[in-house]
């Protein structure tokens, strides 16, 4: 154990330490599934405290303000029955408008009823629903054709929502966010540091510098740390850069080929 937080505080700095172990990927490869389980880990932290009030919160909400309803789709087609239609929600801030209309004969529009230009919106009729985005100005619409037929009810859902708000079945919801935060976090980390990987290859190349493509990817699965770091900073305070990790850990990893502080090969100390 001592072997990874001295790789995780070296890895924020040493330049000889790191190309001292370029030679042996197995050990940067435990230190960096190791680093992506703790990342994934802290990611699902606040998801697992905020998961079953937030169940809670929407049973009981969808449970007193919700119209009661029966939903059908076949064949292509979605029938909403004990439901006055077209059914319009506007959230208390105006920010999101829900509309339902699967009874009109002729084509429904969200403009009729979205007044505000800062509100997302969706619209469900009989053939399709609609998304509209307004922080990305896009809007998508799905036909219903390509959805497996289903049928529920208000009831339904509310039951649904209360087994779902269980211990045990909360249990295995967070570990199936887990896994999906690891995998995620695995590959896309993962992607980076192969994309980085060639382009200072490349660089390497040019300026004749005495390295091989899988010592610069070993030495990428230890630097890949401080460009998270930063990542994890910058979320946290609200902001968000595109690629800045992927640009971060490219100035890391041509600032190392460029230095010529070699240091000798050998296998990291436990």
């Amino acid at each position: 154990m001592k072997y990874y937080f001295t790789a995780f505080y070296k890895s924020f700095y040493d330049s000889v330490w790191l190309k001292a172990t370029r030679g042996f990927p197995g050990k940067a490869w435990s230190y960096f599934c190791l680093f992506v389980f703790v990342v994934a880990l802290a990611a699902l932290v606040p998801i697992a405290f905020e998961l079953r009030p937030l169940v809670k919160d929407f049973g009981q909400n969808f449970s007193t303000g919700a119209p009661d309803f029966e939903a059908t789709l076949k064949g292509g087609k979605l029938s909403v029955r004990k439901l006055a239609q077209p059914f319009v929600y506007r959230s208390s801030g105006n920010d999101f408008v829900a509309v339902v209309d699967t009874i009109s004969t002729s084509s429904v529009a969200l403009e009729q009823y979205v007044t505000s230009t800062y509100a997302d919106s969706i619209l469900i009729t009989s053939d399709h629903v609609e998304f509209r985005d307004v922080s990305t100005g896009e809007s998508r619409i799905q036909s219903w054709k390509d959805f497996p037929e289903f049928s529920f009810s208000k009831s339904e859902v509310v039951a649904m929502t209360n087994r779902f708000a269980e211990p045990m079945n909360l249990a295995a919801a967070i570990l199936v966010i887990f896994i999906g935060l690891y995998v995620g976090f695995f590959v896309s980390k993962l992607y980076t540091i192969l994309m980085v990987t060639l382009l200072v290859s490349v660089f390497a190349r040019i300026y004749s510098r005495a390295v091989k493509f899988w010592e610069l990817f070993t030495i990428g699965l230890y630097a890949v740390t401080l460009p998270s770091i930063i990542g994890i900073i910058l979320t946290l305070i609200g902001l968000e850069f595109s690629y800045v990790q992927f640009l971060a850990l490219l100035a890391f990893m041509l600032a190392m080929v460029w230095t010529k502080d070699e240091a000798k090969v050998e296998s990291p100390k436990l």
